[in-house]
């Protein structure tokens, strides 16, 4: 099974130059605690709600004179939308991340992929598990 058939196209991202309330309201608008944040419609790094709260507000910065590439993570793991599923829950596997960015073969981003789409769509409930043993002993 290829990763196109079970991830999720509709993925909001955040530009590095925005300011960290206006990525904050989008995630809670879109009801998710991570983005993938873009430059010229590259995935650059990732800002999290954790990102957030312990890099910007434990440190009293200005969330609405912040931007995100102040506070953002600057790497993501991304696949391939052509990928198979079970090379991708071996990079979950292998980074201990419950999500992984989907790229086109322009390297833009069209989606995500988590461990949910992975354990639902799973052909057996033991691939699922394995993965999230090994992603929560991480974490």
């Amino acid at each position: 099974m290829k990763v196109s058939e079970i991830m999720v196209r509709d993925v909001a991202t955040a530009v590095s130059g925005e300011t960290l309330d206006h990525a904050a309201s989008t995630m809670k608008r879109r009801d998710v605690g991570i983005l993938p944040v873009v430059e010229n419609g590259r995935i650059v790094g990732v800002v999290t709600d954790r990102d957030i709260v312990l890099r910007a507000v434990s440190a009293a910065l200005r969330p609405h004179m912040t931007t995100v590439r102040e506070v953002m993570t600057r790497s993501a793991v991304c696949c391939h939308e052509d990928e198979d599923v079970t090379d991708v829950s071996l990079l979950m596997e292998k980074n201990h991340i419950r999500r992984v960015f989907v790229l086109d073969g322009n390297e833009k981003p069209v989606g995500v992929v988590s461990l949910d789409d992975l354990a639902v769509n799973s052909r057996t409930e033991r691939v699922s598990g394995h993965i999230l043993a090994k992603v929560c002993a991480a974490g």
